[in-house]
C-alpha cells in the first residue's frame, strides 16, 4: 500500500477544522448603540492629616447629611449669618426683656399702691398721705406691710416710686403715683383745663383723677 508524505499534514488541518465548530464561541459584549456608559464612582478627596477610612467615613456622612437635609452652601452661609446677627443682639434682648418683666412689676405694685391711697383717704377724713413709704405703712400696713422700691427709682431719696398731689378748684383734691419707666422719661402733669393727668415716655402713672398717655 502507497503512503504519502503529507499524510500527518492532512490530519492535522482536518482536527483545526473540525475544531472551531466543536469549540464554544465568545460572546459579543460590546453595547448596543445609543446605550451610555455608566459615569465613573465620585472620588472622595481625604481631608488633610486624617487616615484614608476616616477621611472617606466623615465625607460620606456629610454628603448624606446635606442630601438629607436639602442644604446647600448658600442655606448653610444664611443661617450662620442669621446666627451672627443673634448672638450680636442677644445682650439688647435680654435687657429689653427684663426691662418689660419690671415694668409688669412696677405697673402692679403702683395699682396696690393707688388702693392703699384711697384706704387711708377712707380712713382720715378724707386726706390722702403725706408720702407713701413710712405713712402708708403705719397706718394701712395690712395692705402695705413694707415700703414697695420702685425698679426705675422714681423716687431716689427715699427709694420708692413717685407721688404727687395737689388741688384743683373743680376737680378738688388730686393725687398721682409713677414709675419713670426704663428711659426714665415719664412724669405726670396736671391739666387743669382737660381734668386729668397727661405724661408721656416708657413710664406708667396711677391716679383719682383721669390719666392720659401722650
Amino acid at each position: 500500500m502507497r503512503t504519502t508524505a503529507r499524510s500527518p499534514f492532512l490530519m492535522l488541518g482536518a482536527l483545526v477544522f473540525l475544531g472551531s465548530f466543536l469549540m464554544p464561541r465568545a460572546r459579543n459584549t460590546e453595547l448596543p448603540r445609543g446605550v451610555p456608559l455608566s459615569p465613573p464612582p465620585p472620588v472622595v478627596q481625604a481631608p488633610a492629616g486624617a487616615t484614608e477610612p476616616d477621611a472617606l467615613s466623615k465625607s460620606l456622612s456629610s454628603t448624606a447629611r446635606l442630601e438629607a437635609n436639602g442644604d446647600d452652601v448658600g442655606a448653610a452661609a444664611d443661617k450662620e449669618k442669621q446666627l451672627r446677627v443673634l448672638t450680636k443682639n442677644a445682650p439688647e434682648m435680654f435687657k429689653q426683656v427684663g426691662e418689660k418683666g419690671l415694668l409688669i412689676r412696677a405697673e402692679g405694685e403702683l395699682r396696690t399702691l393707688k388702693s392703699a391711697v384711697l384706704a387711708y383717704w377712707i380712713r382720715n377724713g378724707n386726706k390722702y398721705p403725706a408720702d407713701i413709704h413710712a405713712t402708708l405703712v403705719d397706718t394701712v400696713g395690712e395692705m402695705l406691710p413694707k415700703p414697695l422700691t420702685d425698679p426705675f427709682d422714681s423716687d431716689p431719696v427715699n427709694h420708692t416710686y413717685g407721688y404727687v398731689l395737689g388741688s384743683d378748684p373743680t376737680f378738688g383734691d388730686y393725687f398721682a403715683i409713677f414709675t419713670r419707666g426704663p428711659a426714665g422719661d415719664s412724669t405726670p402733669e396736671w391739666d387743669a383745663a382737660a381734668q386729668k393727668f397727661t405724661f408721656k415716655g416708657s413710664g406708667q402713672v396711677v391716679s383719682n383723677a383721669p390719666v392720659a398717655r401722650h
